[in-house]
């Protein structure tokens, strides 16, 4: 009786190693099969993705391979405003692309009834277009929905009453926001047939976003109340400012000191100065640096220049 109970053991701990082995070889085959899968799924979004171009999301994805590289066929009305464009950022949609130097006086766009007013060939204010602009109601009536995100912070803040102030702000920092994104009158500059709409500048959370991407080490972040916006470790900025072909910042400041973002500054809001946010030297007069969203289909290839794209 005792020999039969200890063969039925054996026999039970056969069995439990042939099963546990029957485990482990259809857990690895399944493993096996599984990372093929994968390995021909990528093989065949990389064989898609090399017909039909490189999309927003492959930019922002690999922001470091593509920020501050040039776009050398993209087409505007007004040419001679600018001649070069660098890739500024990309979301899963659309790629943005930054004019690389600031724009002449005469390049800048006029308001309904008023022009910007001349200080040097490039450093240039804002008093008189915004005699133009009420303020927030302005942009949030007539400017293109999607340069509007780019202020959601702002529009988006509510006082502990659950007032809603900056949707009908009228200080003269918005104003001169709102001249920025006036898409209609930059557009008749700067809206070639491959973009969506184009702005005087990227806003401060574009501005930002675009900047943490390829910074993951400086981040910066910013905030805003009923006054305007605040920027969060600005300091980091001076750390890496003049990288991926000066998109950020130029480092020659013969034209200007700084670059104008199309955002209300906080700083402006007691003084009323009509002034956007500008990011530069410390005493530094900025200048303007248009920007061109393209649209969500449009894809880039490499360009026959090593380090240039083009648009497909």
């Amino acid at each position: 009786m005792k020999e039969k109970i200890k063969n039925q053991k054996g026999i039970s701990l056969v069995v439990l190693i042939i099963s546990i082995l029957i485990a482990i070889f259809i857990i690895v085959m399944s493993a096996f099969f599984l990372i093929k899968n994968k390995k021909e799924q990528s093989n065949q979004v990389e064989y898609l993705e090399s017909n039909k171009g490189i999309s927003a999301q492959t930019i922002s994805n690999n922001a470091t391979d593509y920020f501050g590289k040039e776009v050398v066929n993209y087409n505007c009305p007004n040419k001679d405003g600018v001649s070069k464009w660098r890739i500024f950022y990309a979301d899963d949609k659309n790629i943005y692309l930054i004019a690389d130097d600031y724009i002449s006086y005469e390049n800048a766009p006029k308001s309904a009834n008023n022009t910007v007013i001349r200080n040097t060939d490039y450093i240039l204010s804002f008093n008189n277009v915004c005699k133009d602009y009420s303020g927030s109601q302005w942009i949030l009536e007539n400017s293109e929905a999607e340069p509007q995100r780019w202020l959601d912070k702002y529009f988006n803040y509510q006082t502990e009453d659950g007032d809603m102030p900056n949707l009908t702000c009228t200080k003269n920092h918005i104003k001169a926001t709102a001249y920025l994104l006036d898409t209609k009158a930059w557009g008749e500059l700067y809206k070639g047939d491959k973009a969506q709409y184009a702005i005087g500048a990227p806003t401060v959370q574009m501005y930002i976003d675009s900047y943490n991407l390829v910074h993951p080490m400086f981040e910066m972040s910013c905030s805003a109340d009923e006054k305007g916006y605040y920027i969060q470790n600005g300091d980091n900025l001076g750390k890496s400012r003049y990288d991926y072909n000066e998109i950020y910042l130029k480092s020659e400041l013969s034209k200007a000191g700084g670059v104008f973002l199309a955002t209300p500054d906080a700083r402006y809001y007691y003084n009323d100065l009509h002034y956007s946010w500008y990011c530069g030297t410390e005493g530094g007069y900025p200048g303007l640096r248009p920007l061109v969203c393209l649209k969500s289909n449009v894809v880039l290839e490499n360009g026959e220049i090593e380090g240039t794209f083009i648009i497909k």
